[in-house]
């Protein structure tokens, strides 16, 4: 279980962003705009993605378009939202057993995924992204080496 915490006075107090998630959370991102929507991504062998509404954490799975790896395992452990477009999120798989699936993007804020990974290897594990506010270019870190996705809009 792991407590996601917040502090609103630069680390002075903290206070605790809903309950706690079921799983080991790897990395957050917060929407640019609405800093009480925050996304989560949680390694280990059952992970997923958490969304925050501002009151509740609500898990994204299989049943929402995440796909598991080639070990049968979902996790995510790499998460990051568009500063320009916050609708979008992106989401990477990594797993320290095996090769993963990539990139998942959502276009709807969370609710649903889809794996993205185009003209990338199918086997790739994420070490890092990052969306540029710039032009919404994503920054990929991977076993491969680092990639660049120019995304469709």
């Amino acid at each position: 279980m792991t407590q996601v915490e917040r502090s609103d006075d630069r680390g002075e107090r903290w206070k605790a962003v809903g309950a706690p998630l079921p799983c080991m959370v790897t990395d957050l991102d917060v929407h640019p705009k609405d800093p009480a929507r925050i996304y989560a991504s949680c390694g280990g062998y059952s992970g997923h993605i958490q969304v925050y509404d501002g009151q509740t954490w609500t898990a994204r799975k299989e049943a929402n378009g995440l796909e598991r790896d080639y070990l049968g395992r979902m996790v995510f452990e790499r998460i990051a939202v568009d500063p320009s477009f916050p609708n979008v999120i992106y989401a990477g798989q990594r797993d320290w057993a095996g090769p993963a699936r990539g990139i998942a993007r959502s276009i709807d804020s969370g609710a649903s995924w889809e794996t993205i990974n185009w003209n990338l290897p199918v086997d790739l594990d994420v070490w890092g992204i990052s969306v540029s506010p710039h032009d919404s270019t994503v920054w990929i870190a991977t076993d491969y080496g680092n990639f660049r996705m120019m995304p469709a809009r």
